[in-house]
């Protein structure tokens, strides 16, 4: 299938709304008929059908449930390179395995903020931090009389 995700939106609003009314009329239909203590026998008839004619393969009583179906449905890989890479390629969608110490570096950013520090580097070690407040103690900040310095034990 040429022509990337852009040439299925159109599409997936046209398979969307062929089916509409049909949907709709579904959904009322089972609105209308209310059967509870899960024992939906007419709705899980209905749905199921439903799916089956319009392609989805219907496995019914899944896990010995006699309610539970499972559908599939068959679906089309799409190649939509990027123009941005001389290959086409793309990203994985994998997250990098440094959100994580920069989240926690910000947060000790934050919190240090008052004191005037910013954590601009990794590793953030308890003897790092311990210094860099141990120094924004001893500057003078505007509008703040120099405090004493802290010399207790780093990070308790």
């Amino acid at each position: 299938m040429s022509g990337g995700v852009e040439s299925l939106k159109p599409r997936v609003a046209a398979a969307v709304d062929r089916l509409a009314d049909e949907l709709e009329a579904l959904s009322h239909r089972i609105h209308g008929h209310p059967e509870l203590a899960f024992k939906e026998a007419q709705a899980h008839a209905w749905l199921t059908e439903f799916l089956a004619k319009h392609g989805a393969r219907v496995e019914r009583a899944v896990g010995g449930l006699s309610m539970a179906f499972r559908a599939t449905i068959d679906i089309a890989h799409v190649v939509s390179p990027s123009p941005l890479t001389p290959l086409g390629s793309k990203g994985l969608g994998e997250s990098s395995s440094m959100t994580v110490p920069a989240v926690i570096a910000n947060a000790v950013s934050d919190a240090l903020a008052p004191l005037g520090i910013r954590i601009t580097e990794l590793p953030m070690t308890p003897t790092k931090l311990y210094e860099l407040i141990v120094r924004s103690q001893a500057a003078p900040r505007a509008g703040h009389p120099r405090p004493e310095p802290n010399t207790g034990t780093p990070l308790r």
